[in-house]
């Protein structure tokens, strides 16, 4: 059966812009090649790479000046998170949205994942701070225990949904604490699922999804 599995293209673009950032091919107050040069560079439509820039913007990694485009940030610059939190806030509607259907799929996911013999899944906890690598280790779990599940349309509806508002992943881990407390999650649905026990792996999954829906709801009341 052929996959619906789609590519993450404006996940894409975020590592590749950040690896030539951190060797130095684009220096501090540099401005980045065109929207159209990146498309081509890369490989990806405009719209990918626009959404790339947006979360490096959030990440505060690249500022983006109207008529100018892309510049890079200083590397020694403090990071606040407050664009990301400010994102997060503005559509949390749509975050809440997308994580309800996560919830329903990933539930089902998890659960026929814990029913099938297959290599055990072990959650990683990132050490660094770089949000790149925290959300790339989010992304990779979840599409492990997808993968478990041993159906195919249903890990690429899973592995659709994480190429849909990419910025989403970005502005959660910027939450404090919310790396931690991910993983903490990550480890029960290992544990139900590696324990071949469908039922504690489907409450896990859906115990997980929900803390993260309570965390986006007390993080909109906030204000800065």
């Amino acid at each position: 059966m052929q996959t619906f599995r789609a590519e993450r293209l404006s996940q894409r673009v975020v590592d590749e812009l950040l690896g030539a950032i951190r060797v130095g091919r684009f220096e501090p107050g540099q401005r980045l090649p065109s929207e159209r040069q990146l498309a081509e560079d890369f490989g990806v439509s405009r719209a990918s790479v626009r959404e790339g820039l947006r979360i490096l913007e959030l990440m505060e990694t690249v500022e983006i000046h109207q008529g100018r485009g892309a510049v890079v940030v200083a590397a020694t610059r403090q990071r606040s998170g407050q664009p990301l939190r400010r994102w997060l806030r503005s559509h949390q509607g749509e975050v809440v949205e997308l994580l309800e259907v996560r919830e329903a799929l990933e539930s089902a996911a998890a659960a026929l994942a814990a029913s099938r013999e297959a290599d055990e899944i072990h959650p990683v906890l990132e050490a660094t701070d770089e949000l790149d690598a925290i959300v790339n280790a989010d992304v990779e779990f979840h599409r492990g225990v997808a993968d478990r599940s041993g159906n195919e349309v249903l890990a690429g509806l899973v592995d659709e949904l994480n190429g849909v508002l990419e910025a989403s992943r970005y502005a959660m881990f910027a939450i404090p604490g919310r790396r931690e407390r991910s993983h903490r999650d990550h480890l029960s649905i290992a544990r139900a699922i590696n324990g071949r026990k469908p039922v504690e792996a489907t409450v896990a999954m859906r115990r997980h999804i929900t803390n993260t829906m309570k965390e986006i709801e007390l993080q909109a009341g906030r204000s800065g």
